[in-house]
């Protein structure tokens, strides 16, 4: 029978989470570097969905192969081969290099990066998020370990839809993220939309990127009323953040919009 990672030499652990283990490898047949994640189905936690192929598919993988129809999007990390077995999934992802997820990257510069890299990486991210949205695919996960960066050339990948659904214009009623990205709507009202909380991740990752730490109650409540600043940061970067980080989801700016922000066309 074949088995997906005999092809494969596995390397070191690049990490690990409730939905699975990652691993650096290099495939056989060229030695070309690759990320292995391995995923035990597991009830409790595991979602299927129909492909259009027809088949019901661990929803990572759906949304994976969502995100690369239509071709490659460089700011989207490729799926390059997987296979679903009876008690477990596999999937085989590009993996350049050299590179780290972002949240190692901040770590070895002082668990912060300056706003014109910050500027860098936030653009890539968001054009990856508004490809992901023409391709249907929420991928409600945003965070700096879901993003990697190539140290060199700094290209910025989306990585780990596991804990992503299929996007809709409707509510939804569940959260299934990192709990610092929790869009305030859903801890006030138990709904929340795509776009707004969306919006609101971007909103929080860019803060974690250039202040080194995540916005709590006193510091949302001073973006809120605009009265929130720092020295190194630029007031267009700070005009940005309290858009962004509207408590209320109907006033935040929306998804399509931020590109245009003065903060990233100010320069061009």
């Amino acid at each position: 029978m074949y088995y997906i990672l005999s092809h494969y030499q596995l390397g070191r652990e690049l990490g690990v989470g409730g939905f699975g283990v990652v691993y650096q490898a290099k495939r056989l047949e060229d030695n070309l570097s690759v990320a292995v994640k391995y995923v035990n189905k597991n009830a409790d936690h595991l979602k299927t969905y129909y492909h259009p192929e027809g088949r019901r598919l661990p929803l990572e993988i759906v949304l994976t192969l969502m995100a690369n129809e239509g071709g490659s999007n460089p700011e989207i990390i490729q799926l390059l081969d997987w296979k679903d077995y009876s008690d477990h999934f596999v999937m085989i992802f590009e993996y350049p290099a050299p590179c780290q997820d972002l949240e190692d990257y901040m770590k070895d510069r002082g668990d912060k990066i300056s706003e014109g890299l910050a500027k860098i990486v936030m653009r890539q991210v968001i054009q990856a998020i508004l490809v992901c949205c023409q391709r249907k695919v929420f991928h409600r996960d945003l965070k700096p370990s879901n993003l990697l960066i190539n140290i060199r050339t700094l290209q910025v990948k989306l990585i780990d839809f596991g804990c992503g659904d299929v996007l809709r214009d409707s509510y939804y009623r569940t959260y299934c993220g990192t709990i610092f990205y929790l869009p305030p709507e859903f801890l006030y009202h138990g709904v929340y939309h795509a776009n707004p909380a969306t919006v609101w991740s971007l909103g929080i990752l860019l803060f974690r990127m250039v202040s080194g730490r995540y916005p709590f109650f006193f510091t949302l409540l001073w973006i809120r009323w605009k009265i929130w600043h720092k020295r190194h940061l630029s007031k267009e970067l700070l005009q940005l953040l309290h858009e962004l980080l509207v408590v209320n989801p109907e006033k935040r700016m929306n998804l399509k919009d931020i590109l245009s922000h003065s903060w990233f066309t100010e320069s061009e």
